[in-house]
């Protein structure tokens, strides 16, 4: 038999599957079934639009100092990352976790910039998603 989890909005009993991934739930689920979520989306999108302006104009030397210094960290990487895969010295190769294609790079060490784990996205955003400040290019969302 299926199991059921109640939507805490719309108070109904839907399949897990229903509901959205939140890792740290203790079920990881959402609270809100997705139709629920996608009402109130619907419905709030210029409130949410408005809040986040509103923190990134109060964060926004914080958020940009953040961001630079990631850039000006990883850039001379990539940069020796993509004239290594333009002249041959290294190859691309499928993830190393699921073995799907295509892959990027990802550094352990920085310091060692031809030192790659070849990961697709999504293992690349599961390395990254338990950082407060995740590397340039990394979204907090999936």
């Amino acid at each position: 038999m299926e199991e059921l989890k109640r939507c805490s909005r719309c108070k109904q009993y839907k399949a897990y599957d229903a509901f959205a991934t939140k890792r740290i739930a203790r079920d990881g689920k959402q609270y809100w079934c997705k139709a629920c979520r996608k009402t109130y989306a619907d419905n709030h999108r210029e409130d949410v639009l408005r809040w986040n302006r509103g923190y990134y104009a109060r964060n926004k030397k914080r958020l940009n100092a953040v961001a630079m210094e990631n850039y000006r960290q990883h850039k001379p990487v990539r940069l020796a990352v993509r004239k290594a895969l333009y002249y041959g010295e290294i190859a691309r190769e499928p993830c190393i976790e699921c073995g799907k294609s295509p892959t990027v790079g990802h550094h352990e060490d920085y310091d060692k910039p031809l030192d790659i784990t070849w990961l697709c996205c999504k293992c690349h955003y599961e390395r990254h998603s338990h950082q407060t400040n995740p590397p340039f290019g990394i979204r907090r969302t999936p």
